[in-house]
């Protein structure tokens, strides 16, 4: 297969073939969790899923593991952190042919669920909050039936 490939991008040109390595960077991000009124919501919980949707513990996010949760406090406060172990993380060989991708082409996905009273309240994509800074604090209302 891979000689077929060759050959087509030998004989016409547009295709481009690569090896390429990646790291999410190291980020430390802090939700606080407030409702309508703006008072803080204790007791949300975070899911960290990988692009099949099954949970992935221990990376992207380090506090994630099986057994224990993260969860916010009594102030709304939840903080985890991606800390990297090696300078590369993941990475793979990637052809582009004209308009298409063939391989593997960019960065794991991951998604975060926030899950409060059994019920996911609120869902972001990782790789949106992964290059926002070094430290990251975001305020996250979340409108319960008492606010509605």
């Amino acid at each position: 297969m891979k000689k077929y490939i060759f050959l087509f991008c030998f004989l016409f040109t547009g295709c481009v073939g690569y090896n390429w390595d990646g790291a999410f960077p190291e980020t430390k991000i802090t939700y606080v969790f407030v409702d309508g009124g703006g008072k803080p919501i204790q007791g949300v919980v975070l899911k960290v899923l990988d692009s099949e949707g099954k949970e992935s513990f221990n990376y992207p996010i380090n506090q994630f593991s099986a057994g224990s949760s993260i969860i916010s406090n009594t102030q709304g406060i939840m903080t985890f952190a991606h800390i990297s172990k090696r300078a590369l993380e993941f990475g793979g060989s990637c052809t582009n042919l004209y308009i298409k991708k063939v391989g593997v082409c960019s960065a794991p996905v991951y998604t975060l669920k926030f899950i409060w009273n059994k019920k996911e309240v609120y869902s972001i994509p990782y790789n949106d909050l992964a290059y926002l800074g070094e430290e990251i604090t975001i305020k996250q209302t979340i409108y319960t039936s008492q606010h509605l």
